[in-house]
């Protein structure tokens, strides 16, 4: 890719937060998007989580100093992004969906944006807030969350040509096949769990009767 198409690939998601219906219409036809900044856009909103939580004022925050644990965060955000991308293709597709994984995942994660600039701004407006004026920071966090929706139902219903009402049904049962993926790897982890206990109860036993005893 040259340098102009890597231009325009950094601009989509700022485009797209004002324009999305165009966005979408344009990398549907000409296939323009761009995995490199969906994948800056993913990091940038794991660091906006990551900063809310350590750094936002304490006025503000019940967090305890030193409790973060990066890797639940990254569990709550990339890893929950992830799942959504590849639930929503695999739900889309059966719905005769338009839009392929590359540009689902590029769509979504551009929707990104204004959440992460809405954690980021809450952050900072805790330290120049009163606690009376906390509800402007509670704002900023939420309008980023709200925008970040719209542009997911926007984009969503404009990429695959779908209905409001079959768009809304789709992203229910992206959520539905999310919340199923999460259910299958807490299982399949209590099961490794299970069968790693066992073999290394069945080891120690083998070992000390046969080798120590």
């Amino acid at each position: 890719m040259n340098i102009a198409a890597h231009l325009r690939g950094g601009t989509q998601p700022l485009r797209m937060a004002v324009h999305p219906i165009t966005l979408t219409d344009e990398i549907r036809d000409k296939r323009s998007h761009s995995f490199w900044t969906g994948l800056v856009l993913l990091v940038v909103y794991f660091l906006s989580a990551v900063v809310s939580y350590q750094y936002t004022s304490r006025n503000f925050s019940m967090n305890k100093p030193g409790s973060l644990n990066v890797f639940l965060v990254f569990l709550q955000t990339v890893f929950v992004v992830l799942l959504f991308v590849l639930s929503n293709w695999c739900v889309s597709t059966l719905f005769a969906g338009r839009g392929t994984l590359g540009q689902i995942w590029a769509l979504s994660t551009y929707a990104l944006l204004p959440a992460a600039a809405g954690s980021f701004a809450a952050t900072l407006l805790s330290y120049v807030l009163s606690a009376q004026e906390g509800v402007f920071v509670t704002w900023a966090e939420a309008a980023g969350i709200i925008w970040t929706a719209i542009l997911l139902f926007v984009t969503q219903m404009t990429l695959h040509e779908f209905s409001f009402g079959k768009t809304l049904g789709v992203l229910l049962l992206t959520l539905a096949g999310v919340i199923i993926m999460i259910f299958l790897l807490l299982l399949f982890c209590s099961l490794m769990q299970e069968v790693y206990g066992f073999g290394s109860t069945l080891y120690y036993e083998i070992y000390f009767r046969w080798f120590v005893g």
